[in-house]
């Protein structure tokens, strides 16, 4: 998995942001400067609920309903942390360095291993209790 497929320009389209979501399927977006510091998280249904309003364009810039007060951690946060934190409405935790850039996991942490950086709960009791999304390729 590319972290590339997580990160969008805070200037993109919500067009462009509802394609990368689709593609991605885990829900979600990170909109980042034009130095990569994240600086907002996107899910499908900020979108969707941007949309209902009456003056709302998929040609509108997906800043416009970004969570900038979203929660993140640093890689090297303990799993019993991050599971805390994580609850019915917030299912994903960016790990992101000081400047807010999205890092590779801490191999000394069992939680974040390298390349991991994103503990995300599922949306289903189905399964794993709880998945990281890897910016390794699968296969």
């Amino acid at each position: 998995m590319d972290a590339d497929r997580f990160l969008i320009s805070q200037g993109a389209s919500l067009r462009v942001a509802l394609t990368l979501i689709e593609k991605n399927n885990h829900g979600i977006i990170l909109t980042v400067d034009s130095s990569n510091k994240v600086i907002g998280l996107v899910t499908d249904g900020d979108v969707r609920r941007y949309l209902l309003k009456a003056d709302a364009s998929l040609d509108d810039p997906v800043s416009l309903c970004a969570n900038t007060e979203f929660l993140w951690e640093d890689p090297s946060t303990s799993r019993e942390l991050l599971l805390k934190k994580l609850d019915h409405r917030i299912r994903v935790l960016p790990l992101l360095d000081e400047n807010k850039k999205l890092v590779e996991g801490n191999k000394d942490n069992p939680i974040s291993v390298a390349d991991q950086w994103i503990f995300k709960k599922p949306l289903s009791d189905k399964g794993p209790s709880w998945q990281l999304i890897s910016t390794q390729s699968e296969g």
